[in-house]
């Protein structure tokens, strides 16, 4: 088996892709054990889970471990494809996402308002934008002005995952009046000019990605989550707090006004009750008031 994946996959590639992928395969034949010397055949998508899963355990991102879902299935597509398997056994084994992970805490205002003190430029407004529309990391930063309507009340995008998915699925988001006053302030640029200049075109991952510098606005206001995973190795730590809680903590702050489910779930873009309900951490005194009345955090 390892003499045929190792085999594919040398087409019009970097050599340091090419390591990257040969890297991979080797992960994956030594995840394998005594079944490495198995017909490939005789790979089933259970290994293919194991292998994802033992990726996740030992700290890796799941930009990492579905980067390496995505290497494997090439061969074993191909495989089928040339008749040397019945089935593609990749078919059943979806990927890592972010928004499964039910362990994240939420900011209190509080907390929110001493981000914004310590952010810097665009990061002020970021941060405003994340807790009060709910849009991912890279959506934020990523966002145009032409998805700004001229009186400050909406923005109308398709967000990235979405659009990875194929579903052309426009979502409309109130701007709430704090996130307003700071675009009011900005120059406002033609069509396609990001909101964000400053931070958009960044990486997500690595020391110097977007993560990371929100990690060290944390710090610099005091603010730590619960480590849910330890560093192990080239991996990396995973704590319950992140840009991604700026999501949950919009959807909770919904939640705790009385706002109706099928409302949040069509502000998040959430396809399901169930995955909207991921986002929802009620308070001990819930807020009771619309979404338009969330308090200000400044």
């Amino acid at each position: 088996m390892a003499h045929r994946m190792d085999g594919r996959k040398k087409v019009s590639i970097s050599p340091r892709t090419k390591l990257k992928y040969e890297q991979i395969v080797r992960e994956f034949i030594e995840h394998l054990g005594k079944k490495a010397d198995a017909q490939l055949n005789q790979i089933v998508d259970d290994d293919l889970i194991s292998f994802r899963n033992s990726l996740t355990r030992s700290g890796h991102s799941p930009a990492t471990v579905n980067g390496a879902l995505k290497v494997l299935r090439s061969p074993f597509h191909l495989a089928h494809q040339k008749g040397y398997r019945a089935d593609d056994p990749c078919v059943g084994v979806g990927l890592v996402d972010d928004d499964a992970d039910i362990e994240k805490d939420v900011f209190t205002p509080e907390q929110i308002g001493a981000l914004v003190a310590e952010a810097q430029g665009d990061w002020k407004g970021a941060i405003l934008c994340g807790y009060y529309t709910g849009l991912r990391l890279k959506d934020v930063t990523e966002l145009r002005w032409e998805s700004v309507d001229a009186g400050l009340t909406k923005l109308e995008l398709i967000p990235r995952k979405t659009r990875r998915k194929k579903r052309n699925r426009k979502v409309v988001l109130p701007i709430h009046p704090e996130l307003a006053a700071w675009l009011k302030k900005q120059t406002r640029g033609i069509g396609k000019a990001t909101v964000f200049p400053a931070l958009a075109g960044k990486s997500g991952g690595g020391k110097s990605g977007l993560s990371s510098m929100f990690k060290r606005i944390m710090e610099r206001a005091g603010i730590h989550g619960r480590i849910l995973r330890e560093r192990n190795g080239e991996g990396r730590s995973q704590s319950s707090l992140s840009f991604h809680s700026l999501r949950h903590s919009f959807n909770s702050a919904l939640a705790n006004a009385d706002v109706a489910q099928e409302i949040r779930q069509k502000l998040t873009g959430h396809a399901s009750a169930a995955m909207n309900e991921v986002y929802t951490h009620r308070e001990l005194e819930p807020l009771r008031k619309a979404i338009a009345k969330i308090p200000r955090i400044r």
